[in-house]
């Protein structure tokens, strides 16, 4: 939840984290946004810079992405790139709460493992009353509408990528495809409609050619965006 992929939450490392948990002072997500300075400067080893630090770190984290909180909250098997994908599909965690297994098993890129996990958290009573404090501590539950993905060129089409890549990024990649509607996932399946292959791909050019999935290069997917 604190990791620099969630909430970003500078100073509460795995350490202090044990720390804080340890004193009784955080014994819940919801518990951090609780913390004062003050409460801070009790533990021992805690200097009022350091204390100070932490509570405007936690602070600032209250105005990070719903994906991140999504991902954060840590529901099993919804990484980055799902958190992103079921925000982009609900635009709140309270709708995504809502939908039924088949609803999420029916969005590209989420498959029945997932949409089990993220009903199981969601009927889970304990969960529902974290999320509902967290909520209460300010913490973004929605997003803003984003630009309407119909028509982008990508629409639709299921991507993934492997090997390394030259010129651009992984991340540079995903952030393209998605940009034009597109989506990224980690596994091979046959829902997939490309897999974009650089240098050293393994044994996934194998697996393709078995399912039958398109392989091309970064330099033709960047073509395919430019027709």
């Amino acid at each position: 939840f604190v990791s620099r992929d969630a909430m970003d939450i500078e100073g509460l490392g795995e350490k202090i984290c044990g720390v804080l948990f340890h004193s009784g002072l955080v014994q819940r997500l919801s518990d951090i946004y609780k913390m004062n300075e003050n409460d801070l400067l009790e533990i021992e080893g805690f200097g009022e810079k350091a204390a100070s630090n932490l509570i405007n770190s936690i602070n600032q984290s209250r105005n990070k992405e719903c994906q991140r909180v999504l991902f954060g909250i840590g529901i099993p098997n919804v990484g980055q790139e799902t958190a992103r994908i079921l925000i982009d599909r609900y635009k709140s965690i309270d709708n995504l709460g809502s939908a039924t297994e088949q609803d999420l098993i029916d969005i590209p890129g989420i498959g029945p493992k997932i949409a089990k996990g993220i009903r199981n958290y969601f009927e889970d009573n304990t969960n529902i009353s974290v999320l509902n404090e967290l909520k209460q501590s300010g913490l973004r539950m929605e997003t803003q509408d984003r630009v309407n993905a119909e028509g982008l060129i990508l629409q639709g089409k299921q991507f993934v990528i492997t090997g390394r890549m030259e010129g651009l990024s992984r991340n540079e990649l995903t952030e393209m495809i998605r940009n034009h509607g597109g989506v990224v996932n980690g596994n091979l399946s046959p829902r997939i409609d490309y897999l974009i292959a650089g240098e050293k791909p393994g044994s996934k050019i194998t697996r393709a050619a078995r399912l039958g999935i398109k392989v091309i290069s970064a330099s033709e997917l960047v073509s395919m965006i430019q027709i």
